[in-house]
């Protein structure tokens, strides 16, 4: 009793880490998923594409995961998906919460981010301590 206790102690805590999704694990969320769906097309000032992808683990696996964009919300992930965006030039505050405690603060996480022509503008969605967002260069 104490060794399968034990194994499943272990196999609890490798499993819990979250991790980059591989490209050919990703799955394109709906587009129907987009609170505003302007933001799914490039336009006259939304110029730079945003590309925000939800990391595979079991942490956090069975709680969607929204993401907030200067406290609107833009759009809500699960696990290995992702979705791109177009927003323009300039300065954002991105937040992540989990949609299973909303209004417990250590279930979101925010970012202060610059968006320009040019650079890395991929995210992803981490739930490693706790959910947070960071920038990443795939």
């Amino acid at each position: 009793m104490k060794r399968i206790l034990c194994l499943f102690l272990i196999v609890g805590l490798v499993g819990c880490a979250t991790a980059p999704t591989a490209p050919s694990d990703i799955k394109l969320a709906s587009h129907k998923r987009l609170y505003n769906q302007n933001l799914y097309k490039p336009s006259e000032l939304r110029t730079v594409p945003v590309t925000i992808t939800r990391d595979t683990g079991v942490l956090g696996s069975l709680a969607t995961t929204f993401l907030k964009i200067d406290g609107e919300y833009v759009v809500w992930l699960n696990v290995m998906e992702e979705i791109t965006i177009y927003l323009a030039p300039g300065g954002y505050v991105f937040e992540v919460e989990n949609g299973v405690c909303p209004d417990i603060k250590q279930c979101k996480k925010s970012l202060d981010v610059t968006i320009k022509n040019g650079f890395s503008n991929n995210f992803r969605i981490a739930a490693d301590d706790g959910f947070e967002i960071i920038r990443s260069n795939t």
